[in-house]
């Protein structure tokens, strides 16, 4: 009886190893579910931006800074093309969310968002506000005065405020349209 026991419990290791060391398929992207902070911070036009107040299409949010010469300006290029391809009633707000509020001046925001084929609002505050807000996306906000390093990512957040998904900025057009889905309006 013993020996059965442990016959069986050792297939059950062996299947479950199998199938844990099984083929993956490449992901290149974080399927997330918690809620953004609620924090209040400041758009690109000195207006008090709810953080937490998102449109039922939802809000897609890039991290960065800009005097950034490569990345941001490349991960905005990527995400304002993958909305404009959508119908213009279901298009989630695109958000610029600035990790340097020393340097980026709501004048600074507006000249950076304004180049894009649809609208962006740019978003500043306080460090600890931003601190915050960069946190709940999944994100590191560099310290003052710390070379401005930042990690790739692009967030999706739902109309009901929850983080839906989180994709590098070099994922493939497939994967940044998989994550728009993730946040669509509700049927």
């Amino acid at each position: 009886m013993i020996r059965t026991a442990l016959a069986a419990t050792g297939a059950a290791v062996i299947c479950a190893f199998a199938a844990f060391t099984g083929p993956r398929l490449p992901f290149d992207g974080t399927i997330v579910s918690h809620k953004v902070a609620d924090v209040v911070l400041t758009d690109d036009h000195g207006r008090a931006y709810r953080f937490g107040d998102v449109p039922v299409r939802g809000t897609i949010v890039v991290v960065g800074y800009t005097r950034c010469r490569d990345q941001c300006p490349m991960t905005m290029a990527r995400v304002t093309a993958a909305v404009a391809r959508l119908p213009l009633r279901s298009r989630p707000r695109v958000v610029f969310l600035t990790i340097d509020p020393e340097r980026d001046t709501a004048a600074d925001l507006r000249r950076f968002t304004s180049i894009w084929s649809v609208p962006v609002v740019g978003i500043t505050g306080s460090r600890s506000d931003l601190e915050r807000a960069v946190s709940s996306l999944g994100s590191v906000m560099p310290g003052p005065g710390a070379v401005l390093l930042h990690d790739a990512r692009i967030a999706f957040i739902a109309g009901d405020g929850e983080v839906r998904a989180s994709v590098e900025s070099d994922a493939g057009d497939g994967r940044v349209s998989e994550a728009l889905r993730s946040i669509g309006p509700p049927p």
